[in-house]
């Protein structure tokens, strides 16, 4: 997800408004903004792992009645999900969590996701490697390229190259080749060299 840039002002009135939440609602709303604009409860509840289930949702049905998150309908679950009333309400929940939280958080995200979805994990292959390049991204930023970065480059880069040959076999070359390329920047040796090789081929057949 790519934070939306805003005005100043606007921005200046979001933030103000969260900073004055209750720490228990703020500490939710920020772990829901993880997820993206829309979040499921049992993701919070995961992101959240100091608080019961039970205060979980009550701080959501809080953040409700203050109209910053509404109900909404999970794509990943059939468990109760919802919406930030706006997408920069999300953004500004975003941007409170520092780097290194935002990275352990995609990756707990992700674990999440893979959890969930269970036999139908290859169906949002591209969503939870989107995480997990996230998770890593911002751990390279702070300067951790650790073994553990390099795990979480490789999960991510693995599931990208699995879509890339699933977008490949339905014949969507647009979204194999994105997919490769993003393959090809996290995996390295033969891994590497096979999505460099499908990102060539992709646009080959783009270009025909």
């Amino acid at each position: 997800h790519e934070t939306l840039p805003m005005p100043t002002s606007i921005q200046a009135v979001i933030a103000a408004r969260l900073d004055r939440l209750p720490a228990s609602e703020r500490v939710v709303a920020e772990r829901a903004s993880v997820a993206g604009r829309v979040f499921e409860r049992g993701a919070v509840v995961a992101l959240v792992p100091e608080s019961e289930p039970s205060v979980v949702s009550e701080q959501i049905r809080r953040l409700m009645l203050k109209e910053l998150v509404q109900p909404d309908r999970s794509e990943l679950t059939t468990g109760e999900a919802f919406r930030f009333r706006h997408a920069l309400i999300r953004d500004a929940a975003y941007e409170t969590l520092s780097k290194q939280e935002r990275a352990d958080l995609h990756e707990r995200f992700a674990l999440w996701i893979e959890e969930v979805t269970s036999e139908r994990a290859t169906e949002y292959a591209e969503i939870t490697a989107h995480h997990y390049e996230q998770a890593f991204s911002y751990r390279h930023e702070l300067g951790l390229d650790d073994a553990r970065s390099g795990r979480l480059a490789r999960r991510a880069g693995d599931l990208f190259l699995g879509a890339a040959r699933r977008a490949r076999s339905r014949g969507d070359e647009p979204t194999a080749l994105k997919l490769f390329r993003r393959a090809s920047e996290l995996l390295d040796g033969d891994d590497r060299a096979a999505a460099l090789y499908g990102e060539v081929n992709a646009l080959h057949q783009l270009q025909r």
